[in-house]
């Protein structure tokens, strides 16, 4: 009887410790450490966060946050002129304190209040040396109050299902704020890089967990993605041991921490030693701006008043059984359409402009409680002969010179006008060699999104297009010597043109013109090898972050490892130097129709071999082997093994790969190649607006992808479509390039 009494004691003791460990598992205090090290980093993140809006900057060291030289006023990023106005204004403020500590390092005593006050920042006595390295050091850091405060008041509508959906995979809850450090909870937010939505994953990394295509796009939704969120958090932690690594990690990548840990041990260790080629300002601060906006949000009150924050929305699920038309839903459940789309961001503008079909299988989120009976009820109303059985295609034509969008138009079986308005082309009906046009499929509805939404991704492409395509190409000016911006010469003016039924002058596609010094044709750089887990790939994040005048919250991706490499671009050799970007002239860019792709898409030529039915294609920008495997339903190792590839050996821009077409036709799998770039380029233009264009010269040592990603913090495809006959993989000191600015539009 005694031994029973003994087993049941023990058993509830077991049940009573198990209960506990799984509290203690969503107990963030012990899992979020504040290190004595990085208490004054925090503190500077809340300063950020709740004191300083996005129109005041703050001067400071980049080595010890306590050190604070001024806090300046700024343009907002969205104001016109705001990028050179801001550059011009921060560079004045630190030459002044970088003058200011050099003399200080050549032995001269502060004499004025000012000087003995940045003086007194370093204690008493500061060595020479100390202050010699600080005049490197000074950084601007951009306000976010403004940001946070819409992003926390966003937060209200997610949060909690967050927070289950992480206590579901049992993770500490309060990983359900690190959204406010990534996109302050805009399920909009885009970075110039490709990372999406409130987690702010890369296409690459999205892909893991989610779908993500030209149809769907599951990192724009909150809870979707959360359950993404949740998984690869996991992942890091598993691999790493601890929070604070596994923070970092989402921003510094897991692959970068485990050779981090390897070297230095521990987070804190890491944090004040490691000095990794990439471990730069944005991975040493980011678990710490993670505590600085968990500290805010859980206590927001103190900072930010009485504050109302959003409501979850009570919604059902209905599951589409075939392909339909969004608008017939619509119809059909009497829902608007702007209602539909705010709840399902999931969904790409494609489907509410009509280009493709809301997909089979899709859980459409429709206002109503989750008891099964809203779902229920929509799906009596829903008429059967609704849905088709399959997914409408993507048609694209690639202009030829000499081309006509009128004999386009008519060999494609499509009116001029259909042509124009899915292209956005101009009132000339201007095109150009090497414009992809995307063909509209018959009946396809001008459904915009301003009828169903104010703000809408669409929208932003559309505005752009019709910016940058009304501009009198003819009138353009010329800008710089060896550089005609007069896109259509005298002899393409006067060739003989019709009026077509949208009033139109058209005229034949010619080829864009030379941007810059007509490219050297030398012997192509190897890609560096980036598909291998001992090579850690190129990170945007920390450019972006360190970037002086950009915002670090929204417009960032996260600095992940992917499980596929890297897009093809040209490694040279790490001589870089840095390029002073703010002299150089802005010129306005007029022939970039920013509706069409450009590039070599379409599978060139189809060869026989061993009896199997090969294609042969022409790397573009931001192409993988995993893009391609992925697209042809094959391994990359058996594209490698096709090519005589090994590895270690990375592709690069323009080279000529054979794919198999076994699996796939060459039709199928050029549709999927042009969505993808289309998607990239939608995106992108949705969220960012190309004001201008500066001309580079470029300097021994430079290399395009470190000019994109750590200069100009501009995606390389971009910069490849303003520089059309440029051969990126002979780059020569003295040639002139195209680098297009590009600035965030005004948030609603």
């Amino acid at each position: 009887m005694k031994l029973i009494k003994k087993m049941v004691i023990a058993l509830f003791l077991l049940w009573c410790w198990s209960v506990i460990s799984i509290n203690n598992s969503s107990a963030d205090v012990d899992h979020f450490p504040v290190y004595p090290c990085i208490e004054s980093n925090v503190k500077f993140w809340v300063k950020v966060y709740t004191e300083e809006p996005s129109n005041r900057g703050i001067i400071h060291d980049s080595n010890d946050l306590d050190i604070i030289y001024e806090v300046i006023d700024v343009k907002k990023q969205e104001e016109p002129g705001a990028e050179d106005f801001n550059k011009k204004r921060i560079r004045a403020v630190k030459e002044k304190y970088e003058k200011m500590l050099e003399s200080f390092a050549c032995g001269r005593s502060p004499t004025t209040d000012a000087e003995k006050r940045v003086y007194g920042l370093f204690g008493r006595n500061p060595e020479r040396s100390v202050l010699r390295e600080a005049r490197n050091n000074i950084r601007f850091q951009r306000g976010q109050k403004d940001r946070f405060l819409p992003g926390l008041i966003r937060s209200g509508a997610y949060l909690e299902e967050m927070k289950k959906i992480l206590r579901d995979y049992g993770l500490p809850t309060d990983l359900a704020y690190l959204p406010h450090v990534e996109s302050s909870f805009n399920y909009e937010a885009y970075s110039k890089f490709g990372a999406a939505g409130v987690w702010q994953f890369t296409r690459e990394t999205g892909k893991r967990f989610l779908t993500v295509d030209y149809t769907l796009d599951e990192r724009r939704d909150p809870i979707s993605s959360t359950h993404a969120a949740a998984r690869f958090l996991k992942e890091n932690y598993e691999t790493l041991g601890s929070w604070p690594l596994a923070l970092t990690a989402y921003n510094h990548g897991t692959a970068g921490m485990v050779r981090a840990k390897k070297a230095k041990g521990c987070y804190e260790s890491i944090f004040k030693e490691y000095d990794g080629q990439r471990f730069k300002f944005a991975s040493r601060n980011f678990y710490s701006e993670f505590l600085a906006a968990r500290k805010v949000a859980k206590n927001y009150q103190s900072y930010f008043g009485q504050v109302q924050l959003d409501s979850p929305k009570q919604t059902c699920e209905y599951k589409v059984p075939g392909y339909a038309p969004i608008h017939n839903l619509a119809k059909h459940v009497g829902v608007d359409l702007a209602t539909i789309r705010e709840l399902n961001p999931t969904l790409r503008p494609p489907v509410y402009t009509g280009q493709k079909y809301v997909p089979k299988g899709y859980s459409l989120r429709l206002p109503g409680r989750k008891d099964g009976k809203a779902a229920k009820q929509f799906a009596s109303i829903i008429r059967e002969d609704l849905f088709v059985s399959g997914q409408k295609p993507s048609r694209f034509y690639r202009v030829r010179r000499g081309d006509t969008a009128s004999e386009i138009a008519r060999l494609q079986g499509v009116s001029l006008k259909d042509l124009i308005f899915a292209n956005q082309l101009d009132k000339w009906a201007s095109i150009y060699e090497g414009q992809n046009l995307r063909i509209p499929l018959p009946g396809e509805g001008t459904i915009t999104l301003a009828k169903a939404s104010k703000k809408s991704s669409l929208d932003g492409v559309q505005v752009a297009a019709a910016k940058q395509s009304a501009v009198d190409l003819r009138e353009a000016p010329v800008v710089a010597k060896g550089v005609s911006k007069a896109v259509k010469s005298e002899e393409t003016q006067s060739v003989e043109s019709t009026e077509r039924e949208t009033g139109a002058l058209e005229l034949p596609a010619k080829e864009l013109p030379a941007s810059g010094e007509i490219s050297r044709e030398l012997p192509a750089l190897e890609v560096a090898a980036l598909e291998t887990s001992e090579v850690e790939p190129p990170s945007s994040i920390e450019p972006a972050k360190d970037q002086e005048t950009k915002e670090m919250i929204v417009l960032k991706p996260a600095e992940q490892e992917f499980s596929e490499p890297e897009p093809a671009l040209i490694e040279q050799e790490d001589t870089f130097q840095t390029s002073v970007a703010m002299e150089m002239p802005v010129i306005m860019e007029t022939e970039i129709n920013p509706a069409v792709v450009t590039g070599h898409l379409q599978v060139e030529k189809l060869i026989k071999a061993k009896g199997k039915t090969l294609g042969v294609i022409r790397v573009e920008a931001e192409e993988t082997l995993g893009h391609y495997a992925e697209w042809l339903g094959v391994s990359a190792q058996e594209i490698r093994r096709l090519n005589g590839l090994s590895f270690r050996k990375g592709i690069q821009i323009d080279q000529s790969l054979k794919v198999p077409l076994e699996k796939i036709g060459a039709v199928e799998f050029e549709e999927k190649r042009y969505e993808y770039h289309k998607e990239v380029e939608e995106d992108f233009y949705a969220a960012y607006r190309v004001q201008g264009v500066q001309l580079y010269e470029i300097r021994k040592g430079d290399n395009i992808w470190k000019l994109c990603s750590m200069e100009f913090d501009t995606p390389f495809w971009l910069v490849k479509k303003y520089n059309p006959s440029i051969n990126f993989n002979g780059l020569m000191p003295d040639q002139k390039i195209r680098i297009p600015v590009v600035e965030a539009p005004s948030e609603s």
